[in-house]
C-alpha cells in the first residue's frame, strides 16, 4: 500500500477510535450520574438509620444504667413533716411488681408498674401515679398527684425486717 492510503486508513482509524472513546465516556457519565442520582438518597437513608440506631443504643444503656441506680426493689423509709414514719416495700424484678406501704397504723397492699419516670401504684381503690426523681444512690423522691413531695432513703440491711431505721440528724 501507498503511504497516503496507509495515511488516511490512520486517520480515519484515529477519528473512528476518539467517537468510539467520546461515546463510551457519555456512556459511563451517564451511567454515573444515573448512580448518583440512585445512591444519594440511599446514603442519606443509611445515615438516618445509623443515627437512629445509635441514638436508640444510647437511650436503653442510660436507662439501663438509670434502673440499676435506682434499684428500687426493696424497703424504703421517709419521715414525714409530722414526725410519723412511712415504710414501703418493693418486690419484684425492676420494672414491676407488688408492694406494701405501711403508713402509721394502716397496710396498703397493690401492684407497682415503672414506666420511664412514673411509678404507678395499683390498688382495690385505684391507681395512682407518682412521679420519680432519684437524688442519689439510696436516695429517691415521690412527687404525688395531690401536690405532696416525700424523700424516702433505702433500707440498708440485706432482708425486710419490722425494724425502721430512722436518719440520724446532727
Amino acid at each position: 500500500m501507498s503511504t497516503p492510503i496507509l495515511r488516511s486508513l490512520l486517520r480515519r482509524h484515529s477519528l473512528m477510535e476518539r467517537v468510539v472513546a467520546k461515546s463510551v465516556r457519555n456512556v459511563v457519565d451517564l451511567e454515573s450520574d444515573r448512580l448518583s442520582i440512585y445512591m444519594n438518597p440511599l446514603l442519606l437513608t443509611a445515615l438516618v438509620c445509623m443515627g437512629v440506631w445509635f441514638w436508640v443504643k444510647n437511650t436503653r444503656a442510660k436507662r439501663k444504667n438509670w434502673l440499676a441506680r435506682l434499684a428500687l426493689p426493696g424497703a424504703w423509709v421517709c419521715e414525714l413533716s409530722d414526725k410519723t414514719v412511712t415504710r414501703i416495700e418493693f418486690t419484684g424484678s425492676v420494672h414491676e411488681g407488688n408492694y406494701t406501704e405501711y403508713e402509721e397504723d394502716c397496710v396498703l397492699k397493690g401492684g407497682w408498674k415503672l414506666e420511664s419516670h412514673t411509678l404507678t401504684l395499683e390498688r382495690e381503690a385505684g391507681g395512682l401515679a407518682i412521679d420519680i426523681v432519684l437524688f442519689g444512690d439510696g436516695k429517691l423522691g415521690m412527687n404525688r398527684p395531690d401536690g405532696s413531695q416525700r424523700i424516702y432513703l433505702k433500707v440498708k440491711s440485706g432482708k425486710a425486717s419490722n425494724v425502721v431505721e430512722l436518719p440520724f440528724k446532727k
